[in-house]
């Protein structure tokens, strides 16, 4: 006995310190005691490191999280990103005449193109008309021509009128649609 107090050698179990045997909480820590009859040996951590295994847990949802957003990241990324898509189509315009050809876009698609005379001759006029029978592309005479618009319809007509001889329009581009799963 030192000073009113045992000390026989009982230690916590969970700092490790030398506590008194009849002690129902260690004095150092604060936790619930259950004395062992020696320290642990020098370098080893005590027999429950709670601190230790709620960090731990702590770390683990951590990283899960972590892991769930990242994966979900990559999946919205896979569904909203853009595909490309190729179109093309020839139109016959006859001598004086017009000529024309439907074309089908998603709707909401932004479509982008040119067209070209195969011969070099100039067209009268060239339009895209929507199925409401709205303009969305119009010119005078001339021999090629660009075009970009968003499909707000499904089906466009591409319609050309011919000059004096019968040629033929190659209408060509790209339209952007969401990758669906």
């Amino acid at each position: 006995m030192q000073g009113g107090q045992d000390t026989t050698g009982q230690f916590c179990r969970h700092c490790g310190r030398q506590i008194e045997s009849d002690s129902s909480f260690c004095r150092f820590c604060g936790r619930p005691t259950t004395a062992v009859a020696s320290p642990p040996p020098p370098g080893v951590p005590p027999l429950d490191k709670p601190a230790t295994s709620h960090r731990r847990r702590r770390l683990l949802v951590f990283g899960l999280i972590f892991a769930l957003i990242a994966v979900a990241a990559v999946i919205l990324a896979i569904i909203y990103v853009p595909v490309s898509h190729s179109f093309s189509a020839s139109i016959y315009v006859p001598s004086g005449r017009a000529g024309n050809q439907n074309l089908t876009f998603p709707k909401g698609a932004p479509v982008s193109g040119t067209w070209d005379t195969s011969n070099g001759a100039a067209v009268a006029w060239c339009s895209i008309l929507t199925q409401a029978g709205g303009i969305v592309y119009n010119t005078g005479s001339a021999v090629s021509g660009s075009f970009s618009f968003t499909a707000t319809y499904s089906t466009y007509e591409f319609e050309c009128g011919g000059g004096p001889t019968a040629l033929t329009v190659d209408v060509s581009g790209t339209y952007s649609t969401p990758l669906s799963l």
